[in-house]
């Protein structure tokens, strides 16, 4: 995993509100060693739909969830409670990084969105 770059900057709670509302992501995201890549829309009152997988077959998951800030973190709730990170931004670059600043998710925002 790549540590967070030494020009990232913290997304302000104020920038996050026009970063999720009514926005579609696409990028990456580690888990279980491996990176998948997904696409996830970002609706004005909250809700998640996103789709994802490795990257021969991206479409290979589906899920739902909704979104909040707080705190000057995003928090977003798949099928448990709300997890909350702050988001770096690195050029057009965001990203969500684990407790030992290594980068864990990475995307942009879809110029075609919502």
């Amino acid at each position: 995993l790549d540590d967070l770059a030494d020009n990232a900057v913290m997304v302000t709670a104020q920038e996050l509100e026009a970063l999720f509302s009514d926005q579609t992501h696409s990028g990456k995201y580690y888990e279980r060693r491996i990176w998948y890549v997904y696409r996830e829309s970002n609706s004005p009152d909250g809700q998640i739909v996103g789709s994802g997988g490795p990257t021969a077959r991206p479409d290979t998951w589906k899920w739902s969830g909704s979104w909040k800030i707080e705190g000057g973190e995003i928090c977003r709730k798949y099928d448990e409670g709300f997890n909350c990170e702050p988001v770096y931004r690195v050029g057009a670059v965001y990203q969500l990084i684990d407790d030992h600043d290594k980068v864990l998710t990475e995307f942009t925002v879809d110029t075609n969105s919502p």
